[in-house]
């Protein structure tokens, strides 16, 4: 359970921050790993097929001294997802906060 003593000890420890955005491709996502960037937080990038928008967005975040790890799944396939929040933590060690920004659009 969450209690505002642990809260605390969470927002105030040394631990390292480490977020996984996922939609990050887009325009809320990509101001999202930007802010978090400029707050020092370590991020993984999701996208589902636009990586050339991901690159971009990588290349913005260079400037800050943060670790950025880049995650192409389907949020739809719960194998895409797994195998995403694997790589996720192989590379960062371990998960601070998900932002899930992603949606699913239905085929018309």
């Amino acid at each position: 359970m969450l209690t505002l003593q642990n809260y605390n000890l969470i927002k105030n420890s040394q631990m390292t921050k480490n977020i996984l955005i996922t939609g990050a491709n887009g325009g809320i996502g990509s101001a999202i790993a930007l802010v978090a960037a400029e707050a020092g937080y370590n991020i993984g990038l999701h996208y589902h097929i636009n990586n050339q928008n991901i690159d971009k967005i990588k290349k913005q975040l260079a400037q800050y001294p943060i670790q950025i790890s880049t995650h192409r799944a389907d949020i739809a396939n719960e194998e895409d997802v797994r195998e995403m929040f694997n790589e996720f933590i192989s590379y960062h060690g371990s998960m601070y906060a998900l932002i899930n920004n992603a949606s699913t659009i239905p085929a018309v």
